[in-house]
C-alpha cells in the first residue's frame, strides 16, 4: 500500500474498536546511562518467512506480538495512535518498507521516532545484506547479531535484551552481511504469497517516544 492508498483507507479504519493488546510498564533504574528498554509490542508481517519466525521467536521470549499482512493502518487506528497519546510504549517490528514508512510518518505527530532501522536485501550470490542505522550504544551488538545465519530469530533476542533510545546519542550507519549457508535452506526473505511482490524490501525497526528512556516493558 502506498501513501495515497493509505490516506484513502484511513477514513474507513479510524472508527474501528481498539485492539485488546497489553501495555505493562515498570520504572527503569535511574543513573547516568539511559536504560535498555524491551519492546512492549512486536509487529511481524505474515507474508515473510523471516518476519513470521521473528514474531514467533519474540512470542517464545514472552513479548506481546501482533501479525499484519502488509497493511498497518488498522493497527495504527485501533491501538498505536491511542496508546502513544498516553503511554511511552516502545514498539519493534519486521515489516515491509511501505509499512514502516507510513508508520513513521504517523508516529511523528506523537513524538515517536525510529531508534533502529535495518533494511534486509539479497545479493545475487545468496548472501543477505543488512543496512543498519542505530544508536551508537546498540550499533555494534546489532551488527554482530546480523552475522548469524538465523539473523531473523537472533534479532528477536537482541531486541528482547533491550534497546537504548536516548536521542542524545548519534545514529550510526553501516552494513553487515549474512553469508549464504553451504546447505540449501529456504530463503527467509521469500514471500510465498503469489500476490506479494518478490522485490519488497524487508525492514527491522524499533520506534520509541521521546520519554521512553524512563520506562521499559516487563511481563
Amino acid at each position: 500500500m502506498n501513501r495515497r492508498d493509505f490516506l484513502k483507507a484511513s477514513a474507513n479504519t479510524s472508527a474501528l474498536p481498539l485492539l485488546a493488546l497489553p501495555v505493562h510498564y515498570v520504572q527503569a533504574s535511574t543513573g547516568n546511562a539511559s536504560p535498555s528498554i524491551r519492546p512492549g509490542l512486536i509487529i511481524s508481517d505474515s507474508r515473510f518467512i523471516a518476519s513470521r519466525q521473528f514474531g514467533q521467536e519474540a512470542h517464545k521470549l514472552g513479548l506481546p506480538q501482533h501479525s499484519i499482512r502488509g497493511d498497518i493502518t488498522a493497527l495504527w487506528y485501533q491501538y498505536l495512535d491511542t496508546t502513544w497519546r498516553k503511554n511511552s510504549l516502545v514498539v519493534a517490528g519486521m515489516t515491509s518498507l511501505d509499512s514502516v514508512f507510513l508508520l513513521e510518518q504517523l508516529a511523528n505527530d506523537r513524538q515517536v521516532r525510529l531508534s533502529v532501522r535495518i533494511e534486509h536485501a539479497l545479493t545475487p550470490d545468496g548472501d543477505t545484506t543488512h543496512a543498519i542505522r542505530a544508536r551508537q550504544s546498540d550499533h555494534d551488538a546489532l551488527r554482530q547479531t546480523l552475522t548469524d545465519t538465523q539473523w531473523h530469530r537472533a534479532l528477536a533476542h537482541r531486541f528482547n535484551a533491550g534497546i537504548r533510545t536516548d536521542r542524545s546519542q548519534p545514529l550510526i550507519s553501516s552494513q553487515s552481511t549474512t553469508l549464504a549457508t553451504a546447505t540449501p535452506v529456504p530463503n527467509p526473505l521469500d514471500m510465498p504469497s503469489q500476490a506479494a511482490s518478490q522485490n519488497t524490501t524487508l525492514v527491522s525497526w524499533v520506534m520509541a517516544p521521546a520519554h521512553a528512556t524512563r520506562r521499559y516493558w516487563a511481563s
